[in-house]
């Protein structure tokens, strides 16, 4: 297997690489730097692990070497050390937030689908307001700084970006500004969908379900009941497993056993036992 490294000291198009031909194998490298990145250009299909400590102790020298592969790479490799017990849940939520800024969109879809997990699986009700604490913290500056409205110019990835940190505040971060923002966005989506970006759409109607009421149920109903494109209808008919109250889910499930619900959209049975 080759693996190719570089150090926090080399720049960016620089590196060492080896092949691995045992299950345990040294390897000598040039240079004393602190800190060896393991696979550069995060081209390499392996998974690695480091020292935590000496990484976080020589960020400031790290950070800037790697690019956004190698960040992608870093935190999904965290994800994994963790998963696999080698590394604590800290060691990745830290992580993720230290490259919160990275460029681009694909680090934090990622990171808050797996903040959404670690919320639904592992975090419990005595945890539940710290952990959201620090969601509100560590990304609620993010959100205001990209504004909760598109601006002209905006290129794709920054669309999407505004999107999930929407999404992350609003959906497992519970945050009241975020989930206020949130009702508004939906209710002038409906009122006119052309003057909401969809991506942001999307984010909000996901955002509102998850904090909705019967009336906002009734809402996202009528709205299947227009002449929707099929991007439209999904997007409402998507969230009606995420409606919190027990009475409303019960309702869905017995409305997806009439005809009114094709068969192929059946899986909302599968989202309200994820509940």
């Amino acid at each position: 297997m080759p693996i190719c490294a570089k150090s926090a000291d080399e720049a960016v198009d620089r590196g060492q690489c080896f092949l691995l031909t045992e299950a345990q194998q040294p390897f000598k490298v040039k240079g004393c730097s602190k800190y060896l990145f393991p696979n550069k250009g995060a081209m390499g299909y392996y998974r690695y692990d480091y020292d935590a400590a000496a990484f976080e102790a020589n960020g400031s020298t790290v950070d800037p070497t790697l690019s956004p592969e190698e960040r992608i790479s870093l935190v999904g490799n965290q994800w994994a050390l963790m998963r696999a017990g080698l590394h604590d849940i800290g060691d990745y939520l830290a992580m993720g937030s230290r490259f919160k800024d990275t460029p681009g969109y694909v680090l934090l879809l990622d990171y808050f689908n797996h903040l959404d997990y670690i919320s639904r699986e592992i975090v419990d009700s005595a945890d539940r307001s710290a952990f959201q604490a620090w969601i509100r913290q560590a990304f609620l500056p993010l959100m205001r700084q990209f504004g909760y409205e598109g601006r002209p110019g905006d290129t794709p990835p920054e669309k999407q970006k505004r999107a999930l940190l929407l999404f992350a505040l609003g959906a497992i971060g519970d945050d009241p500004e975020v989930i206020t923002r949130a009702n508004a966005i939906v209710q002038q989506y409906i009122k006119d969908p052309g003057s909401v970006d969809s991506t942001l759409a999307r984010a909000a109607v996901r955002v509102a379900a998850r904090h909705g009421d019967a009336a906002l149920y009734a809402q996202y109903k009528t709205q299947l009941q227009k002449k929707l494109s099929p991007e439209t209808y999904y997007l409402f008919l998507y969230r009606f497993a995420e409606f919190p109250d027990t009475a409303l889910a019960q309702q869905t499930l017995a409305w997806s056993l009439t005809p009114e619900v094709r068969s192929q959209d059946l899986w909302i049975v599968g989202g309200l036992m994820e509940r």
